[in-house]
């Protein structure tokens, strides 16, 4: 076994080893001429704390969208309730008012057509004139309903 005077003695002789000069020179070049590494690191500390908590934020609706249903997802699997979610969008109100007015236009149209050709047959005077003459309005009445409406009216 060693004793701690035979450690102290080569301790001793230990300190006196030193370096030869061409290996103090060599390592010192080697040394200077080593060129130091460019560390990035934030300047700005608010940075790091911002995008920490943006990090957070992201981490946090993900999970959320993730695991809680939304209409949009849960209607595609049921067409039904897309079907009714899709009558009651506006645009449909829009559309069947659109075919509304385009229909009323159309009778419109056709009305004035109607109204400008005067050779229709239900619009000629002569023979609106005629059938006024053949009904014999006087002759159509009845006495029974006439004392009635004067007994009504009187």
């Amino acid at each position: 076994m060693i004793t701690n005077e035979e450690i102290k003695k080569s301790l001793s002789e230990l300190k006196v080893v030193s370096p030869d000069a061409a290996f103090k020179r060599a390592v010192k070049a080697m040394i200077l001429s080593r060129v130091p590494e460019k560390t990035v690191s934030f300047r700005f500390p608010f940075l790091k704390i911002g995008s920490v908590l943006a990090a957070i934020i992201l981490i946090i609706t993900a999970f959320t969208m993730e695991f809680s249903p939304t209409p949009a997802l849960s209607s595609s699997f049921n067409p039904g309730s897309l079907e009714k979610e899709f009558q009651g969008l506006t645009i449909n109100v829009q559309i069947e008012e659109v075919e509304y007015r385009e229909r009323a236009n159309q009778t419109i149209a056709s009305a004035l057509n109607e109204i400008e050709n005067t050779n229709v047959k239900h619009m000629n005077n002569s023979l609106i004139e005629g059938e006024a003459e053949s009904i014999g309005i006087e002759s159509a009445t009845n006495p029974e309903i006439d004392a009635l409406l004067d007994t009504v009216i009187f």
